[in-house]
Order: structure tokens, then C-alpha cells, then sequence
């Protein structure tokens, strides 16, 4: 076998990996609407994917347009992150699940993160909202109860101690009743500074996990999303610049429930699926091993999430009322 055919070989088995991580970890279609806006409902986007197609659209001061891309258009930076060429703009992309986050680099008015929301206040006031209508289908806002974790990574900051918790982790993003997302990817991430190997995280679910066709699902989860590492849109190096989770093992401390898996985390920025033999109420997470940081010993992980985003089917609807995107 020729030196060129090897390779040839090797760059298809690799793409071809690709294509297969984000069949699986994306539904084959789903349309996330209400992504982003700022206090006066200027612009907002949502995102349909069907098949391999991403179709994105933008709403701006009430003028609709979309642009249609493919997954394969997604390209993966150095620094671990997914960028995206859409509507003249550099997004960089957080996905995986029915998630659909990022961060407009070259308009960054149009970020669906909106900074100026009081997440204190906000989740205060509605932490148990989750909305149900027609035609959409969803997962509850708060699905787990609790994170227990051995060690926090406390420094000194600007305005005193900065403690890396698992608060802002618990509610990484949130969905009002009205169907407008609010995401809050600029939290800190639980962080640790000793040797995670053998380290443990207990993390518990609601028995009411959410509603498929009417019906309650009762028994905990049968799955965990992971948004690894130090995930900031806005402070990109931070992810290689810390360490990562490489290798888990997920052991079930539910009595009606018996069970151990190994799960191997890819090293990128994306919402990782990992799926349990069978639905636990309480697992518990074993570091096996990390990816090593470039610069720092800490180990960060930004979220550990159940909740899919509100969604509906398809965004045909959408495209029919939108105009294609012109530069």
C-alpha cells in the first residue's frame, strides 16, 4: 500500500468517525427556536437541522432571512471549538443533543447569549418553568436535583475569592414559559486543582424527568450530557489551557437499578451524550483519566446537564415566512 492511499484511507476513516459522532449525538431533525435576543426583541435565531442540513434563521428588527449550511460546514479550530461561516459571520458553535448554542464572533450583538440577564433573579423566580404546547416536546427546566462533588478549586480574584462551584453548572441555560431561551455560557465551570484520578461526582435526577406523548417518565434518567472542560465562547484558550475529562466510569447507586460503563470523552467542545445501560435516579462519575492542560493543572468541567431545549420537528414554517440570505 502506497504512502498516499494510507493517508488517503486514514483522512476518509476520520471523517467518516466525524459524521458518525454527530449522527449520534443529534436527533435526525429538530428545530430550536426563540435562540437569543436582547431586552428590546430586536433579532433572535433559530436553527433547523434535517438530515445533514442546517438551516439557520434570522430575525432582525423584524425582517426574517436564512442561510442553509451543512454539517459538514462545521470546522474544528485548534483551541477544541466548532466554528461556523453563516450570515456573513464567524459563529463559534457549542452542539450536541438538541442543543444549539453559539457565539457570533464578528457581530457580537447577535450572540444568543445575552449577558445583560440577572441569572440570580431569574432562576429564583422561575426554576421550575417548562412549557408544553402543541406540537413541541421538551424536557423538564431543573431534571437534576443535586451535584455532589469532593473538591472546589478556590483563588483570589479581583473582587475577592472565586469560588469554582457547581452553581452556574445546574442552570447553563433555561427556557422561559414564553419560549425565549436565556443561556448563560460565561458561568464558571466546576473546576479542582488536585489529581482527579479516582475522583468521584454523585449526581441525582428527579423521579418526573419529563413528558413524551402525555405520558409522565418516572425512574431517573437514563443518560447525562457533558459540556466538558472550560468552555467559555468569549475565552477560548481556557479549554486546552486546562485540563479535560478523558475517561469516565458511570456506576449506578440506585437500588432498582445495577450497573458500571466506561464512557471515553472526545476531546472538543460540544455537548456530550453519554447513555446509561438502563435509568438510574443516582449515578456516580469515576475520573479514570484527563486530557492534560497546556497551561494549568485544574481539571474543569463547564456543565453536567439532562435538560434538551424546547424544540418542535421541523422549521419548514419558518422558511416558508424567511427570505434567502443576501450579503
Amino acid at each position: 500500500m502506497s504512502r498516499r492511499l494510507g493517508m488517503f484511507i486514514l483522512v476518509a476513516l476520520f471523517l467518516c468517525a466525524e459524521s458518525i459522532l454527530m449522527a449520534l449525538d443529534w436527533p435526525v431533525n429538530f428545530c430550536a427556536f426563540g435562540l437569543g435576543m436582547d431586552e428590546k426583541f430586536r433579532y433572535s435565531t433559530t436553527v433547523w437541522k434535517h438530515g445533514e442540513t442546517l438551516t439557520l434563521f434570522r430575525s432582525i428588527d423584524n425582517k426574517e432571512y436564512y442561510q442553509d449550511r451543512s454539517l459538514h460546514d462545521l470546522q474544528l479550530s485548534p483551541d477544541g471549538f466548532y466554528e461556523l461561516e453563516a450570515f456573513g459571520s464567524k459563529l463559534v458553535v457549542m452542539f450536541g443533543s438538541r442543543y444549539f448554542f453559539f457565539h457570533d464572533v464578528t457581530h457580537p450583538e447577535y450572540s444568543m447569549f445575552n449577558v445583560a440577564i440577572n441569572y440570580d433573579r431569574f432562576y429564583k423566580q422561575n426554576e421550575a418553568l417548562y412549557n408544553y404546547e402543541a406540537g413541541q416536546l421538551g424536557r423538564r427546566l431543573k431534571s437534576i436535583v443535586d451535584i455532589k462533588v469532593p473538591d472546589v478549586l478556590e483563588e483570589k480574584g479581583r473582587s475577592g475569592i472565586v469560588r469554582y462551584d457547581t452553581i452556574d453548572m445546574k442552570r447553563y441555560y433555561a427556557r422561559g414559559s414564553d419560549g425565549w431561551v436565556l443561556a448563560n455560557p460565561y458561568g464558571k465551570p466546576w473546576a479542582t486543582s488536585k489529581n482527579p484520578v479516582d475522583m468521584t461526582i454523585d449526581i441525582e435526577f428527579n423521579e418526573v424527568e419529563g413528558l413524551e406523548e402525555g405520558d409522565i417518565i418516572k425512574g431517573g434518567s437514563d443518560y447525562l450530557i457533558i459540556l466538558n472542560g472550560y468552555a467559555n465562547p468569549l475565552k477560548r484558550h481556557l479549554y486546552k489551557e486546562n485540563r479535560r475529562i478523558k475517561t469516565l466510569r458511570i456506576d449506578s447507586l440506585d437500588d432498582r437499578a445495577s450497573f458500571s460503563t466506561t464512557y471515553e470523552l472526545e476531546d472538543v467542545v460540544r455537548f456530550h451524550v453519554v447513555k446509561f445501560p438502563q435509568k438510574a435516579k443516582k449515578v456516580r462519575l469515576t475520573i479514570l483519566d484527563y486530557y492534560e492542560g497546556s497551561k494549568y493543572k485544574d481539571l474543569c468541567v463547564q456543565a453536567f446537564l439532562t435538560d434538551y431545549d424546547m424544540w418542535i420537528p421541523s422549521g419548514q414554517e419558518f422558511r416558508d415566512r424567511a427570505k434567502p440570505w443576501k450579503p
